[in-house]
């Protein structure tokens, strides 16, 4: 599968999660693989997975059907946006063969060095795995 279909492929159905702040920014990046130097991407596919995420974050104790797809989580460990807006936010997933293309922004601006991570996650069913992330124009190979 190529980049180029990805990126030609409609929008996948998109499931929202939960948006939180979570205090512990170094608790939740443990969880993360990293997409620079300011957030990272969470991708969960089984039930232990869920209960670890999910005990950092404050998830509800019943998972998705993780049979059926993938919980993602964008991670932004840059600290509070002094604009008060969300630092992430998840715009879509297109889907190949189970392969994703997440497509997300990132606020640019100044940051409060508060320590603080902001977490967005959503379930995507048929995702086996994001393969790029496309955060901010940037392009990540996770």
């Amino acid at each position: 599968m190529s980049l180029q279909a990805l990126r030609e492929a409609p929008p996948a159905q998109v499931l929202p999660g939960s948006k939180t702040w979570a205090g512990d920014g170094a608790a939740v990046r443990s969880l993360c693989r990293p997409l620079g130097p300011r957030c990272g991407l969470l991708q969960i596919r089984t039930a232990a997975e869920y209960t670890r995420v999910a005990r950092t974050l404050g998830l509800p104790t019943e998972p998705p059907d993780l049979d059926r797809g993938t919980l993602i989580g964008l991670v932004s460990w840059a600290g509070s946006p002094c604009t008060g807006r969300k630092p992430i936010r998840i715009e879509s997933v297109r889907l190949v063969e189970g392969g994703g293309l997440l497509r997300a922004d990132f606020e640019g601006g100044t940051y409060h060095p508060d320590g603080r991570a902001f977490v967005e996650t959503a379930f995507v069913p048929g995702l086996v795995a994001v393969l790029v992330v496309d955060l901010g124009g940037n392009t990540f190979f996770p």
